[in-house]
């Protein structure tokens, strides 16, 4: 067994080497005198371990000319992941994008390659550069893109694939991993009696990826010919979303909710609207966008409960690494968009169907 395991432990040196040097098909092997020399084992055992390699298919032999590559080998290239770092934070507000970035590292692990994890701060600190010289390829989430960011990843020589964006990005040559909310939206719109509710609420944050989603709403709305639907923005950069949510319907509650719909384009108002309203006869319809049904953030309300907008965050994050990988290993390929459909989770929250 002890014997075996050495012999292993060789094999994975020797492919190492190639990987490293980018070895190709055809190449010969050193002799096996020299190769014994340079391993420090016995020839012997330098046999056995290249006849091993022609059963597994790394090496083919030739009768009285020796062994070689009956394949290439490839460097695994040197991928960045920009925004997990900062996120692997067990926050409850966290868990649908945590459950997400855990699927990713473990993307990693099966595509053969180890992240290379970097925060917001370290991108924007003073070696920035330095750090990014070494990779080959950098995934970016959506919120580490902004105005002090973009100048330094401009200067990056990678492939960049920036993935959790709901708008397409003008600042940087990169190709783009979405979510596509249009047909999910559409298929809502065409199952729900929208005209039952006395008024619809659209609610979304202050920001780019929300007010994408919410124009997608407008015009879906508008061609349908609904003209029963308000449109709310509710700024999140000083207090949590479930305490802007909060303290708006504490404020409106002379309203009667039982006879609206309301459609929140970010899952942590949600908690927000059932602390200000009573649950059982005060709340109005909801559809919920991110389905965060069996996480602890509802726990206590009766499940299943929410209609919800699935993004399919993970099925986003991973292949928002294989495209990174693809145009890392063929620099010819260009840039481009790659869409994920969400997927309606129809619940109890919502009563008018047809």
């Amino acid at each position: 067994m002890r014997y075996r395991s050495k012999r292993a432990k060789l094999i994975e040196k020797m492919l190492e080497g190639f990987r490293l040097r980018r070895a190709r098909a055809g190449e010969r092997i050193a002799s096996i005198r020299v190769l014994s020399a340079e391993l420090g084992v016995t020839p012997v055992t330098t046999i056995r371990m290249l006849d091993e390699m022609v059963t597994t298919g790394v090496l083919h032999k030739e009768p009285n000319r020796g062994y070689y590559l009956a394949r290439s080998f490839q460097a695994e290239p040197r991928i960045g992941c920009c925004g997990a770092a900062t996120v692997l934070d067990g926050k409850p507000s966290q868990e649908l994008t945590n459950e997400a970035l855990k699927a990713l590292l473990e993307h990693f692990r099966a595509s053969g390659c180890e992240p290379v994890l970097l925060d917001y701060n370290e991108l924007t600190s003073g070696m920035a550069e330095e750090k990014l010289a070494k990779l080959d390829g950098l995934l970016l989430k959506d919120g580490c893109l902004d105005a002090k960011t973009i100048p330094i990843l401009q200067k990056f020589a990678g492939r960049i694939v920036l993935f959790n964006s709901n708008t397409i990005c003008t600042h940087l040559l990169c190709s783009q991993v979405m979510t596509d909310f249009r047909g999910t939206i559409a298929e809502f719109i065409s199952r729900c009696d929208i005209r039952q509710y006395e008024r619809v609420l659209v609610i979304s944050p202050a920001n780019s990826n929300g007010l994408a989603i919410s124009q997608i709403f407008e015009d879906q709305f508008s061609a349908a010919g609904l003209d029963n639907v308000d449109y709310l923005t509710l700024d999140t950069s000083k207090e949590t979303a479930e305490l802007v949510a909060y303290k708006y319907f504490t404020e409106h509650k002379q309203i009667d909710w039982t006879r609206r719909l309301v459609i929140v384009l970010s899952g942590n108002y949600v908690t927000g609207i059932v602390s200000a309203l009573p649950l059982n006869g005060g709340c109005p319809d909801v559809l919920c966008f991110d389905n965060q049904e069996k996480h602890h953030l509802f726990n206590g309300l009766s499940k299943p409960y929410f209609t919800a907008v699935d993004r399919n965050m993970p099925l986003v994050f991973t292949h928002a690494l294989d495209l990174l990988l693809e145009l890392v290993r063929d620099s010819s390929r260009e840039n481009r968009c790659m869409f994920v459909p969400a997927s309606l989770v129809i619940r109890k929250s919502v009563r008018h169907w047809r």
